[in-house]
């Protein structure tokens, strides 16, 4: 992204954040988060990108809720932002926790994974050392 798009990018984020907590309110979502905003090259695009948690709808069905009132959000950005063209706002959900939290639990398990491929290898050198002691004790002995 350029430089001018991140800067209409985070207009625009201060301009909606308030419609969006109001939203959000109004409907239970929880705590809303806008992750990202992506401006299309010629500014009449914007991809909004939203995280909710612990509330009584789902991500999804707020994403619809969003879209259903995109005018009071849009009429607050025309409002609040000083632009010469208000883009056309696309809501999507960002899923970009819930796979960090799968990754994560990948990696848990990889990790014990490998403690325990450890511990038995650790068993198996102890073993052998002992096998070793005990032959070389037993030729030493004849």
């Amino acid at each position: 992204m350029s430089k001018r798009t991140e800067k209409i990018g985070s207009v625009i984020k201060r301009a909606i954040s308030t419609p969006i907590n109001d939203l959000a309110k109004e409907f239970n979502s929880g705590i809303t988060s806008i992750n990202e905003i992506v401006i299309s090259p010629d500014l009449q695009n914007a991809k909004i990108y939203i995280s909710c948690f612990g509330g009584k709808i789902n991500s999804l069905q707020f994403v619809t809720i969003l879209e259903k009132n995109k005018f009071k959000i849009k009429a607050a950005l025309s409002r609040d932002a000083f632009l010469k063209y208000i883009p056309e706002l696309k809501f999507f959900i960002d899923d970009s926790m819930e796979k960090m939290g799968q990754i994560q639990k990948v990696l848990d398990k990889i990790s014990i994974n490998n403690k325990i491929l450890e511990e038995q290898n650790a068993e198996n050198n102890q073993d052998i050392t002992k096998d070793d002691t005990t032959e070389s004790t037993e030729s030493s002995d004849s």
